[in-house]
């Protein structure tokens, strides 16, 4: 058929295909013409004891069965795959493009075309939901301290106060932000060059810099306590794996059981359900 003649086409470029067949497997499944989401986290390794992102998008919602989901590595690695693969798809469909969906962490800035923010700092932050951890660890809560919701809310509490420094320190290091010096030609403009930069990281990260970006972030963290917004944004794969450690390691429950446990349950959520439904529809519309 008609799609046999792009793969021919495509087929040309040697490189190109390459890369298609490298996340695709095979050409057959480009022809099946799913979506294509881009998500953080590499390729899964069989003793890795942390659930990948791909894994837990599929828990969360059954729409994610009908998506073909690739693991991109990190953010700035997932913006630029996204870029390559639509370069690469554009003369094999007119239908077929590739978005990414990535943790917002503590970002606030809209995103670039084709990528699309979580509205919660990580997906982990899905699972750090009262309802859905008791319902997860129904098979060993005997073994544990917790006895009602309640007391799983107060446990989720306790770590959140626990962790607010290391937010609070996240958020600064995210907002002073990383600097990087490559030099260019011309050759002989070189120590010019690094005069300027270190003109510009003396400014970046002088004390009064770094404390206005410091007074910034507790401020956000004391606001996003107050407004009970501390289970979306803090830094959820933390949170929730000081839940583990501290109330269900000696349980016998398996963290990777545990995580895809609270996640099957989490799909319930109404805040999950809306927010999957729409993400959904607008890559398979567009």
């Amino acid at each position: 058929g008609s799609n046999d003649n792009q793969l021919v086409r495509i087929a040309d470029n040697d490189e190109r295909l390459q890369l298609l067949r490298d996340l695709f497997g095979t050409t057959a499944n480009l022809t099946a013409m799913q979506p294509i989401v881009i998500v953080e986290g590499s390729k899964e390794t069989e003793s890795s004891r942390v659930v990948p992102d791909r894994k837990l998008y599929r828990a969360l919602h059954p729409g994610f069965d009908r998506i073909t989901l690739i693991p991109g590595g990190g953010k700035s690695e997932c913006k630029t795959l996204v870029t390559a693969l639509n370069e690469a798809l554009q003369p094999l469909s007119t239908r077929l493009r590739a978005v990414g969906l990535l943790d917002r962490d503590v970002d606030t800035t809209s995103s670039p075309q084709g990528i699309h923010l979580l509205p919660v700092s990580m997906i982990e932050n899905f699972l750090l939901d009262p309802d859905s951890i008791w319902e997860a660890i129904q098979s060993v809560i005997e073994k544990t301290a917790l006895h009602t919701v309640d007391d799983v809310k107060s446990a989720l509490d306790n770590i959140l106060d626990s962790i607010e420094a290391d937010e609070i320190a996240r958020r600064t290091l995210a907002w002073v932000g990383i600097a990087r010096f490559r030099p260019s030609a011309p050759v002989d403009s070189i120590t010019s060059q690094v005069d300027a930069f270190v003109k510009e990281i003396s400014a970046r990260y002088s004390s009064e810099n770094i404390n206005a970006s410091e007074m910034r972030a507790k401020a956000v963290v004391s606001q996003l306590g107050s407004t009970q917004r501390r289970r979306e944004e803090f830094h959820g794969k933390t949170a929730l794996a000081i839940f583990y450690k501290t109330h269900l390691h000696g349980t016998g429950m398996d963290k990777v059981i545990f995580t895809f446990e609270t996640a099957r349950h989490a799909r319930r959520r109404k805040a999950v359900i809306a927010y999957f439904d729409g993400f959904l529809n607008t890559i398979s519309a567009s």
